[in-house]
């Protein structure tokens, strides 16, 4: 299907350039959307080693590890998103993926 279209073209693009951030990204997107929620966040954290000076990786990654229920990873991000400028990506603290 599409979705299996798609993974070959991001491993395609990733085996030209292992770091290409964006690609990782989007990867861990279509993972999200198949419920593959450790290799999405495996792929987040990528991206971001990738590129870690954009906000957005890191966002995505604190998103992934509170659906895979680590609630203390997404802490240990908070300072990096901070750091990176949290108005550019809408970062919202920890505390609020607790309730």
């Amino acid at each position: 299907g599409d979705l299996d279209l798609a993974q070959e073209w991001f491993d395609k693009a990733l085996a030209l350039d292992p770091e290409f951030a964006t690609a990782h990204n989007d990867l861990a997107i279509l993972y999200k959307d198949q419920d593959r929620i450790p290799e999405a966040v495996a792929a987040f954290e990528r991206a971001a080693e990738c590129d870690p000076d954009s906000p957005l990786y890191p966002r995505n990654l604190a998103d992934h590890y509170r659906l895979a229920g680590d609630l203390v990873l997404v802490g240990d991000l908070a300072p990096v998103l901070l750091r990176l400028g949290r108005a550019r990506v809408g970062f919202a603290p920890a505390a609020q993926f607790a309730a």
